[in-house]
């Protein structure tokens, strides 16, 4: 698919829910990469998927979210 392709399916997407501002093409990746991540999917995994050359590009999907620690992640 065209960039201009993407661009005519999110347009008209974001139209047909009601959305007045029309994302970027790239917001469906952003959000899958970070519904993955979210998910637990390996990091890794989603930068395989992105064809991501550097972790560090993945990495900023990864979002911190209110409430989250690593401490809630060890053992006790």
């Amino acid at each position: 698919m065209t960039p201009h392709g993407v661009r005519q399916v999110v347009s008209a997407a974001t139209r047909w829910v009601g959305i007045a501002a029309v994302p970027s093409p790239h917001w469906p990746r952003y959000v899958s990469a970070s519904q993955c991540l979210d998910h637990g999917v390996s990091v890794h995994v989603v930068q395989q998927t992105l064809g991501h050359a550097s972790l560090a590009t993945t990495s900023c999907y990864a979002h911190v979210r209110p409430g989250q620690s690593a401490g809630a992640y060890l053992a006790g």
